[in-house]
C-alpha cells in the first residue's frame, strides 16, 4: 500500500465443489452418487480453508452449501481476529425445502460494511433440474478499502443455474429452455445490483455464471456469453479476463483433469498460454471458461477510483495420496480466479451541461 489513501485489494472467486446434499443441515449427507456429490467433501474444506487464508483480503466462495463445510473452511481464518464471513441465501423450509445457494464472502482486514441477499425467482424444475433444490442467488458484501473517503467496494457474488442432474430426458437436457432459465437469472441479477448499488461505490460482480465464453457448440446456443457481456455491460460492469487475461482462461474441466502446468515466473498461478486457440481444444472440448470477475468502470458519483490488473487463475493441487485423490487431484473441479484491485480516493466526478444559447 503506497499510502493511507491507496491500496492494493486481492480478490478470489473460487467454486470449492463441496457438494454434499444433507436433507438436515447437520445431519448426515446423502450417499455420493455420480455429480449429486463430490469426492472428499471433509478434508477438502479444511484444506481450502488453510490455503486461502492469509492470502487475499476478499474470498468469494461458491458451493459450500452447509454449515459443516462452512466451518471447517473458516479453521483456516481462526486467529486472524478482523475476518468476517456472509453466507447466503439460506436453506429454506417453507413453503418448499431447499438447499441454500451456496455462497460463502470472507473479508479479511477489511471492514464489512453492509450485506444483503437475494434468491432468484427463476429457478428450473425440480423433476429435472438439480439447482431447483437450492435457494440459488446473489450474496452483497459490501467492504471498506481503507483509503479514505466514503466510497466502498460492493462485492456481488453468485452462481447461476446449469440445469441437469435429475432426470434424463430430451426436457432435462433442452439447451433452449437451460438457456431461457439462465438469462431470467441473469436479468434478475442486473436488476437486484441496480437496485443495491450505491453511486458513490464501485459494484464488482463475481461468480460461476455457468455462460461459456469459448463454447459455440456446447450445451448452450451460440450468443449467450455475449448476452450476458451485454446484460452485465448496462451497470458499467467489464469482464476483467476479456479485458486483461492472456489466453482462453479456462476455469472449470472434468475433476480428473490436471489442467496446465504452473507458470514457472509466478509459482502457485497456472501458465496462460497467449497462443491457445479456445476452437482447437478438440482433444479437450469439455473445459470452459464459465467463472469470471467484472469489475465496474468509473462513473459519475463513484468515490473510488478502481482499476483492476491481469486476472490469473489457480489450480491448488491436492498432495498425492489425499483421500480419493484419483478422483479429484485438485482442490476443487473449477480453478480458482484471482485479481488485484488497485483502489484509490476519488473525488465524485460531476456531469455538466453547458449552454450553447444565451438563456432568456
Amino acid at each position: 500500500m503506497a499510502d493511507e489513501h491507496e491500496r492494493i485489494v486481492r480478490l478470489l472467486f473460487w467454486n470449492a465443489f463441496l457438494l454434499r446434499p444433507r436433507i438436515i443441515p447437520y445431519g448426515p449427507p446423502l450417499p455420493a452418487v455420480g455429480r449429486l456429490a463430490a469426492p472428499a467433501v471433509p478434508e477438502r474444506a479444511t484444506a481450502i480453508g488453510r490455503t486461502l487464508a492469509g492470502s487475499y483480503d476478499v474470498v468469494a466462495l461458491a458451493e459450500v452449501f452447509d454449515p459443516a463445510e462452512r466451518r471447517r473452511v473458516l479453521e483456516g481464518w481462526a486467529g486472524r481476529p478482523d475476518t468476517t464471513a456472509v453466507v447466503g441465501p439460506e436453506r429454506s423450509v417453507a413453503p418448499l425445502a431447499n438447499a441454500s445457494g451456496g455462497l460463502l464472502t470472507i473479508a479479511d482486514g477489511l471492514r464489512l460494511t453492509r450485506t444483503d441477499r437475494y434468491v432468484f425467482r427463476a429457478r428450473g424444475e425440480r423433476r429435472y433440474d438439480a439447482d431447483a433444490w437450492a435457494n440459488k442467488g446473489v450474496l452483497l458484501a459490501e467492504v471498506d478499502p481503507g483509503v479514505g473517503g466514503p466510497g466502498r467496494i460492493e462485492v456481488f457474488s453468485t452462481h447461476l443455474y446449469w440445469g441437469t442432474g435429475m432426470l434424463g430426458g430430451a426436457r432435462a437436457l433442452d439447451p433452449e429452455r437451460r438457456r431461457a432459465l439462465r438469462s431470467a437469472q441473469v436479468d434478475e441479477l442486473v436488476a437486484y445490483v441496480a437496485r443495491a448499488h450505491r453511486p458513490e461505490n464501485v459494484a464488482v460482480v463475481v461468480g460461476d455464471f455457468n455462460v461459456p465464453a469459448h463454447d459455440p457448440d456446447g450445451p448452450d446456443p451460440a450468443g449467450a456469453y455475449d448476452e450476458l457481456g451485454a446484460a452485465l455491460g448496462s451497470l458499467g460492469l467489464v469482464d476483467t479476463w476479456a479485458e486483461a487475461g492472456v489466453g482462453p482462461g479456462f476455469t472449470c474441466g472434468p475433476a480428473t483433469d490436471p489442467f496446465d502446468e504452473d507458470d514457472p515466473d509466478v509459482p502457485g498461478y497456472l501458465l496462460d498460454d497467449p497462443a491457445a486457440d479456445p476452437a482447437g481444444e478438440a482433444s479437450r472440448p469439455e473445459r470452459l471458461r464459465i467463472d469470471s470477475v467484472w469489475v465496474q468502470r468509473p462513473a459519475a458519483g463513484h468515490r473510488l477510483a478502481v482499476t483492476f490488473g491481469r486476472p490469473r487463475r489457480r489450480a491448488f493441487p491436492r498432495p498425492v495420496g489425499a483421500p480419493r485423490f484419483a478422483d479429484l487431484p485438485r482442490l476443487s473441479d473449477h480453478l480458482a480466479l484471482s485479481v488485484e484491485l488497485a483502489v484509490a480516493a476519488a473525488e465524485p466526478v460531476v456531469q455538466t451541461m453547458t449552454a450553447t444559447h444565451p438563456l432568456p
